[in-house]
């Protein structure tokens, strides 16, 4: 228990306080997955034990003999047994004796089990995680933060679950400065009562307005992309929650299905965005299925996506929608949104990959970097897009020597969303021709 002791014959460390925690867990192992331990924190109150010990030290000493442990050395307090109560040599001292027998004491060995307990995990409520979350979530809207490491923090999407609008606005911070992220958001609160259409509308522009502040380029003028908001609240099946959720939790799951493979291809077999897999089948009793045109439309301007009848018994989702204002854009669309998502990703990693690399020239980078971001990108997408990468230097970039660009174009289709019907009646022996 001696701060900072060294075992001078192998040149180990053997302080509890340094050796406790890392038989437990496995932290910041280069090229390791972190492993969390029972404990996150130890202490140990090395001034009441060094006063503890002084004690017991001074009591034992007028029996230090050639047989004991101790020769009156400086320092050799810390070679008590405080728990044992007896020596090396499995002696009982003659001043210290531990008291067994009863509820509360234990003789401590090498087959002792010492329970670890009295502690508490706290209170928590919906509000106090809601408070948490948010509190979490400033740290993205940080350029000082390690989360906005690419490398470290891997995430690509956070999903609103039904916290309150100030959380939800916390949420945003995500996509404030990583260019990697996406964040879902639903009108819904969990738990409360179902919004009308209108309270849903104005909610869902005053997300989208909060979204705004964070366009994709200033550069080039890209408004906000990588912002989802989904209205209506139901009962989840299968479930022993019995309160309303928002249908945001509908779409995570199509979303992890489609999207969330452990090796990054996206499986068609649950691609969501046509039927029948565009149905929802996580809820019942949603709220509001139906709204009359108008209101579907400044929805629409709104950038809400919303589900509606399908049949009699079914509802569906009929566009996947982005808040992205253009509805001429290919960006307007979460699939097109994700995978721009991931080619951030994408690009990052070949940066990593050949940066500082002076063995190579200036064409062998050029030629390695495509390769590298096809090599990264082809299968990927469920055939979904053509992506062609272009490495090249730029006039700037020559005179300084150290610097490239790499532009990732990605093509992709317009989602349908609008029909115009018309009924042409015409006389039979015409169609017959």
């Amino acid at each position: 228990m001696k701060p900072d002791a060294i075992d001078t014959t192998v040149d180990k460390v053997v302080s509890i306080t340094d050796n406790f925690l890392p038989s437990w867990q496995s932290i910041n192992v280069p090229g390791q997955a972190d492993v969390h331990g029972p404990f996150g924190r130890f202490h140990i109150y090395d001034a009441n034990v060094k006063n503890v010990l002084d004690q017991v030290y001074a009591a034992e000493h007028t029996y230090f003999d050639a047989f004991s442990d101790f020769t009156g050395a400086a320092g050799e307090e810390y070679s008590f047994n405080l728990f044992g109560g007896v020596s090396t040599q499995n002696i009982p001292y003659h001043t210290y004796q531990v008291v067994t027998g009863t509820p509360n004491s234990v003789r401590l060995s090498e087959t002792s089990n010492l329970y670890a307990q009295g502690g508490t995990d706290g209170t928590m409520n919906d509000t106090a995680f809601a408070t948490s979350v948010a509190s979490m979530l400033t740290a993205f809207a940080d350029k000082s933060s390690p989360y906005q490491d690419m490398a470290k923090y891997p995430l690509s999407a956070i999903w609103d679950t039904g916290y309150p609008l100030t959380t939800k606005y916390a949420l945003i911070n995500l996509i404030a400065i990583r260019k990697d992220t996406a964040v879902f958001l639903g009108t819904g609160v969990a738990g409360a009562a179902p919004l009308t259409s209108d309270q849903e509308s104005s909610l869902a522009l005053a997300l989208k307005t909060r979204l705004q502040v964070f366009p994709e380029s200033d550069y080039y003028g890209t408004h906000v992309v990588r912002g989802v908001v989904v209205s209506r609240t139901g009962k989840l099946l299968s479930s022993q929650y019995t309160d309303r959720l928002p249908l945001t939790i509908e779409l995570l799951s199509k979303v992890c299905n489609y999207m969330g493979s452990s090796d990054g291809i996206w499986k068609s077999v649950y691609s969501f965005d046509s039927d029948p897999l565009n149905q929802v089948t996580m809820f019942s009793d949603i709220n509001a299925i139906y709204t009359p045109a108008a209101v579907r439309n400044k929805d629409w301007k709104n950038g809400l996506m919303w589900p509606e009848s399908y049949d009699i018994r079914s509802t569906y989702f009929p566009a996947f929608r982005t808040v992205y204002d253009d509805d001429t854009s290919v960006l307007n669309n979460i699939f097109t949104m994700m995978g721009c998502v991931e080619l951030q990703k994408v690009g990052d990693r070949v940066r990593r990959k050949f940066s500082g690399n002076t063995e190579i020239t200036k064409t062998q980078l050029i030629e390695r970097v495509t390769k590298e971001t096809i090599d990264q990108t082809k299968g990927r997408f469920d055939g979904r897009f053509i992506i062609i990468p272009e490495a090249f230097y730029t006039t700037a970039d020559d005179a300084r020597g150290y610097s490239y660009n790499l532009r990732i174009k990605i093509g992709a289709n317009n989602a349908p969303t609008v029909m115009t019907l018309s009924i042409e009646a015409n006389r039979l022996e015409d169609l017959q021709q």
